[in-house]
């Protein structure tokens, strides 16, 4: 498309990427305040400036090792959670299980409303965001867009040794996925269980719940504190690292080296990718701090997030895979209105309706719109070119 396409797509890129991340940057942050005792800008600037630190020295491999490392701790600290929470809870099993039941948390799938529901069926289809339906359709165009047009993850697929080693990341890491926030559901079902009993214990959003646990609940000298507290550290650092490196090899990469006069060398190119992964790095610390000002869970606006991006990207890709006639200013035309379709629905829709769009709908409607708008500007240019 052009090197206006590739900058608006990279710039994009970056600005969710790192908004995103900023907000994981806020919810680890509160686990290190509440058990260090810290201020919150004390923890977010311990987590990001450590972040920093490693990912300055290292690069891509010392990304990847240590995403390995942090994998396999916080999936330990998550399974001993498992074991905590059931101790915790009076009745053990039975108890979790008859709670369960009774508040419906047993259902995997949702693909209808409940009884009760006044919205309809087309209503809550688009509103809720746990359904089925959304999950199916919704989170595959996502998953689609995260997975294939992210900076992200294509650095993890060029880093391996073919395409079919990282074909087969992809296939593992689906699985590995599913595992993942299986047991970390489960999970948030056994706090939902054991905070039942404490009625007395009121939070301000669902994103403390999990901290003020490990803080208030999890055994003292026996080492579960620092393996919960190195486990929710390593899922936020591993996602931190490769946003940093990602973000600084776009900029350079995108921005840096194609407008400069002289070739860079590869040493000049790795100094100031270094700088700006700092940079980068500050930023989030600056975003995470400022989240706390947010009302509402900043799961949610961080998976808002990424549906702004990933939609609007994947749009642009289909553009470019499907048709070889759509030019750089129909596809550009066509991501505008898809980013405008999307705020419209995140902020105006809300604002003057009662209708709300659930935020895996996201990243379908935004590739969608993106698609159709760049096609049909792209005749209509064609059409009035043969016309003239």
């Amino acid at each position: 498309f052009g090197t206006s396409a590739t900058l608006a797509a990279s710039a994009l890129f970056l600005v969710t990427r790192n908004l995103g991340d900023g907000l994981r940057l806020f919810l680890a942050a509160i686990v290190l305040q509440k058990i260090a005792g810290w201020s919150f800008a004390a923890s977010a600037v311990a987590i990001g400036a450590t972040t920093i630190f490693y990912t300055y020295m290292g690069g891509m491999r010392s990304v990847v090792w240590n995403d390995c490392i942090q994998f396999v701790i916080y999936m330990l600290g998550g399974i001993a959670s498992v074991f905590l929470l059931l101790d915790a809870i009076p009745g053990g099993w039975e108890t979790l299980m008859e709670y369960a039941d009774r508040e419906g948390k047993l259902q995997v799938f949702a693909f209808a409303p409940p009884p009760d529901s006044t919205s309809g069926f087309w209503g809550w289809l688009v509103a809720y965001p746990y359904s089925f339906w959304a999950g199916l359709v919704g989170g595959a165009v996502l998953t689609l867009g995260t997975h294939g047009t992210d900076q992200m993850m294509v650095q993890r697929y060029l880093s391996a040794r073919s395409q079919r080693d990282a074909g087969r990341a992809i296939v593992c890491s689906a699985l590995v996925v599913a595992l993942q926030f299986a047991l970390f559901l489960f999970i948030g079902v056994q706090l939902a269980c054991y905070y039942s009993f404490q009625p007395d214990i009121v939070f301000a959003k669902t994103d403390e719940v999990y901290a003020h646990f490990i803080v208030h609940s999890f055994p003292r000298n026996t080492g579960l504190i620092g393996l919960m507290l190195a486990a929710i550290l390593a899922a936020a650092m591993s996602t931190l690292s490769s946003s940093l490196n990602a973000s600084a090899a776009a900029i350079v990469n995108d921005f840096y080296l194609p407008f400069r006069r002289a070739p860079a060398s590869p040493r000049h190119a790795l100094r100031v990718s270094r700088g700006v992964s700092v940079l980068f790095g500050l930023l989030q610390i600056g975003i995470a701090i400022w989240a706390t000002t947010f009302s509402e869970t900043v799961v949610a606006n961080a998976l808002t997030i990424a549906g702004f991006s990933a939609g609007t990207l994947l749009g642009l890709f289909l553009l470019g895979v499907f048709t070889d006639w759509v030019g750089q200013s129909a596809a550009l035309i066509g991501g505008a209105c898809g980013l405008g379709v999307l705020a419209g629905l995140q902020f105006l829709l809300p604002a003057y309706t009662s209708i709300t769009v659930a935020w895996p709908w996201f990243a379908l409607i935004g590739a969608s719109v993106t698609f159709v708008v760049g096609w049909l500007v792209a005749a209509l240019l064609r059409m009035v070119n043969r016309l003239a």
